[in-house]
C-alpha cells in the first residue's frame, strides 16, 4: 500500500494514457525538432552524426525517418548526398540515364527507347519513387527483380543473398538469368536490364538495409520524439532515470535540461523519491544522488513521509527516522 501510494503521488498529474495507434505521425512539431538536430534521447537518431544528418536531411514525413535510419550505415552512407540533393531538387531523378537512353535511340530508334523508359518507369516507380530512385532497402531490390523479370519472392530473396556474398561466378550467372527473364516476360532490352542489375541490384545487395527493420526503429524513434516534443518533463525524467548509474551521461543530460529551461529541483527529504521523478513542471533529483547513504535509509525516509506527511524541521526529521539515521547520515 505504501509503495502504491508513492506511485499515485508521483503520477497523480500524469495518468493520461497515450494510444500510440492514434498519435499523429505528421506532427509538424516533431519534424521541426528532428530537422533542427535536437535528437538527444531519441531512439536511433541521437548520435552526433545523426544530429548533423537530420539538419541536412530535413525529414518531413514518417517515410523519410525510415530512410534516415536505413541510410546512416556503412554501405548506404555514400548515397546520402545524392538522396538529399534529389529530395531538394538539386539533382534530377532519372528513370533511364540520358546516356543509356541515347544508346537505345541509336541502336533501336526513338520509339523503342521511349517505350523502354515508359516501361521501367511504370514497373519501378511504385516502390522506387519513395527513395528518389536510390535502392535503399532490401525489399526494393527484391521487388525490382519481381517487377522486371517475374522472379518469385523466394527467387528474389535468394538473388539478394547470393549477390551479397560477392561470388563473381554466381553474380554473373544470376545476371544472365535476370536479363533473359526481363526480355522474355517484359520485353526489356539487354542494355536496360544490364544497367539495372549492375547499377542498382549489385550495389543494393551489398549495402541495402531491411526496410521492415528500419520501420520498426522509426516507430520507436518517432514515439520518443513525440514524447520529447509534447511531454518534455516526463520524457527527460524517464531519460535521466535510465542513466542514474552513469555519472557522465547523467551530467550531460542535466546540461540539456538547463538549455531547455526545464526546472530541476535538487534532492529534498520532502519532495524526492528513490528515483528521478517528474512532478508538476519540474524534474526532481532522486535521493541516491547523494552518495554513501544506503537505499534502505532513503526508502524509510520516503515511506515515513508518505505515511505521516512532510517533515516540519530537522528535529522532526531526526525523531521520525531515529532508527535509520546515524551521525554520518
Amino acid at each position: 500500500d505504501v509503495i502504491q501510494s508513492a506511485k499515485d503521488m508521483i503520477f497523480q498529474n500524469y495518468n493520461k494514457k497515450i494510444d500510440w495507434a492514434d498519435i499523429d505521425v505528421d506532427d509538424p512539431k516533431v519534424y521541426e525538432m528532428i530537422s533542427a538536430g535536437k535528437t538527444i534521447g531519441m531512439f536511433q537518431i541521437e548520435s552526433g552524426g545523426m544530429q548533423d544528418l537530420s539538419t541536412k536531411f530535413q525529414p518531413s514525413n514518417f517515410e523519410e525517418i525510415i530512410a534516415l535510419i536505413a541510410l546512416y550505415r556503412p554501405g548506404p552512407m555514400e548515397w546520402i548526398p545524392n538522396y538529399i540533393d534529389r529530395k531538394q531538387w538539386k539533382e534530377k531523378v532519372t528513370y533511364l540515364p540520358e546516356d543509356l537512353y541515347k544508346e537505345l535511340v541509336k541502336k533501336y530508334g526513338k520509339e523503342v527507347a521511349d517505350q523502354q523508359r515508359e516501361q521501367i518507369t511504370k514497373d519501378l516507380s511504385p516502390f522506387m519513387d519513395v527513395t528518389y530512385w536510390i535502392p535503399v532497402y532490401q525489399e526494393q531490390l527484391m521487388r525490382i527483380v519481381q517487377a522486371m523479370a517475374w522472379f518469385s519472392l523466394g527467387e528474389a530473396d535468394l538473388l539478394r543473398r547470393w549477390v551479397g556474398k560477392k561470388i563473381k561466378e554466381v553474380i554473373e550467372k544470376l545476371k544472365i538469368e535476370f536479363i533473359q527473364k526481363a526480355e522474355k516476360f517484359k520485353n526489356y532490352k539487354e542494355e536496360v536490364s544490364r544497367f539495372v542489375y549492375e547499377k542498382m541490384i549489385e550495389p543494393a545487395a551489398n549495402y541495402s538495409f531491411n526496410k521492415s527493420h528500419a520501420a520498426c526503429y522509426a516507430i520507436i524513434a518517432y514515439q520518443t520524439a513525440y514524447l520529447k516534443a509534447h511531454h518534455p518533463v516526463e520524457f527527460y525524467a524517464a531519460l535521466l532515470r535510465s542513466v542514474e548509474e552513469n555519472t557522465d551521461r547523467f551530467a550531460e543530460l542535466l546540461e540539456e535540461l538547463k538549455i531547455k529551461w526545464i526546472k530541476i529541483k535538487p534532492v529534498s527529504v520532502n519532495t524526492s523519491f528513490n528515483h528521478i521523478a517528474a512532478v508538476d513542471d519540474a524534474v526532481v533529483i532522486w535521493f541516491l544522488a547523494i552518495k554513501w547513504i544506503w537505499f534502505e535509509v532513503w526508502e524509510h525516509i520516503e515511506q515515513e513521509r508518505i505515511k505521516n506527511g512532510k517533515y516540519k524541521d530537522l528535529e522532526d526529521f531526526l525523531t521520525r527516522n531515529e532508527k535509520y539515521i546515524n551521525k554520518k547520515t
